[in-house]
């Protein structure tokens, strides 16, 4: 899954994942200013940096998230801005309880998408397509096709197009 360029737009800036998964490359679309932001050590192995796939994501509160596998966890993170910029484990999912995941599963499982806000991450085991609600730490099983190891998941949550008859308020 590493072809696909991962990027949020959180606020008034654009995120990229950069050099291999150690870092989010910051993009100002305001001053057009761009910033490196470290990612932190996995939690599970903090003497070792393996810098897995990452997705980021914007968070309810509208803050710069990631989330990605640790271990058998769904480790999700976000940027806190008090005191200085670091990053803080919001949440950890344990997968191996929700997902049916195979003996060597970790080459199996990918992260595909997220529903920027919504509190959602798109996770692919195999032929299968999982939803991960990380507000009830739920996994649903959304579809199953046999090539869908290369999928790319672009949600959206709604879309309204103003026609002809409609009118905006105040115009």
């Amino acid at each position: 899954m590493g072809g696909r360029p991962r990027s949020a737009l959180v606020g008034n800036a654009l995120y990229f994942v950069f050099e291999g998964n150690k870092t989010i490359l910051e993009y100002d679309l305001g001053t057009g200013a761009m910033s490196v932001i470290e990612l932190p050590r996995e939690q599970t192995q903090p003497f070792i940096n393996l810098f897995g796939p990452i997705e980021l994501t914007s968070t309810v509160d509208g803050r710069l998230g990631f989330a990605r596998v640790e271990m058998s966890r769904l480790c999700v993170w976000s940027m806190e801005e008090a005191g200085g910029a670091r990053w803080v484990l919001r949440q950890a999912i344990e997968l191996e309880k929700m997902l049916p995941l195979p003996a060597k599963w970790a080459s199996k499982l990918f992260l595909v998408g997220s529903a920027e806000g919504g509190g959602v991450i798109f996770v692919t085991v195999e032929d299968q397509l999982f939803t991960v609600d990380l507000r009830c730490g739920q996994a649903t099983k959304i579809y199953e096709h046999p090539r869908l190891s290369n999928a790319v998941v672009v949600p959206y949550m709604s879309f309204f197009f103003l026609g002809n008859n409609d009118r905006l308020q105040g115009s």
